[in-house]
């Protein structure tokens, strides 16, 4: 074991040393759970858990445990040493959510509980730049303004836009395009919606995805419009 010879409490030792042969100071080697921790994903997506574990000498994977709050355990996907002394144990493919919780526990009795998650915030165009919308008899024109950090909500990148329409009594959403981000500087999008009854009121949303199959934002930014009457009699 890595020695030291200043010593000042712990026996006689520095924090985080013991002194285990009165005459030398050697490293603590109890486990120590350091940091656990899920990283971060789209709400509804499966998260890996990293569970952080320092001891001296370093700890055997068999030794560490991940279990939820009914008690079944993970079994640990991956590892890897770090600065000699540090055990990262990956635990992925789970599904974590608000009021969940759950327990990493080492050979010893050491143990540290998760429940708080990290998540992306679903991105969506704020209020201010809900879409235009060009009426016509029977189609209209979208147009939106691109999605950005300084002007929109929720977290980037945008990756694609989807736009939807309903008639405004209606609580059912018809799917029309989704439309790619292949240029970051493109600034204006539009697209056409033809088909639709003449002198009618719908309400038109373009959502916002960022990466990951669950990265769309919500329909809550909309606009409503009315299209004109045909003047056919």
């Amino acid at each position: 074991m890595q020695s030291n010879n200043w010593k000042s409490s712990n026996a006689g030792c520095a924090s985080g040393w013991i002194d285990v042969d009165v005459t030398d100071c050697q490293q603590d080697g109890n486990a120590k759970i350091r940091l656990l921790y899920n990283t971060k994903v789209n709400p509804g997506e499966p998260s890996s858990i990293i569970c952080e574990v320092s001891g001296n000498p370093v700890i055997d994977s068999s030794d560490v445990a991940l279990l939820d709050e009914s008690g079944l355990q993970f079994p640990l996907t991956s590892y890897l040493i770090d600065r000699k002394y540090l055990f990262v144990g990956n635990f992925s493919s789970i599904f974590v959510d608000n009021g969940m919780s759950f327990t990493c526990r080492v050979s010893g009795g050491v143990s540290l509980q998760l429940s708080n998650f990290s998540f992306y915030a679903l991105p969506r165009l704020d209020q201010l730049k809900a879409p235009q919308i060009e009426v016509e008899a029977t189609q209209v024109t979208v147009t939106w303004q691109r999605w950005t950090v300084e002007d929109g909500i929720g977290d980037g990148p945008a990756e694609a836009y989807k736009v939807y329409y309903k008639q405004s009594d209606s609580d059912n959403w018809n799917f029309h395009r989704s439309v790619a981000v292949k240029n970051s500087d493109q600034v204006t999008y539009n697209s056409v919606i033809a088909g639709l009854d003449w002198s009618s009121s719908y309400d038109f949303t373009v959502t916002v995805k960022r990466p990951g199959p669950r990265g769309e934002g919500s329909k809550e930014t909309l606009t409503s419009a009315t299209t004109l009457c045909d003047g056919k009699w």
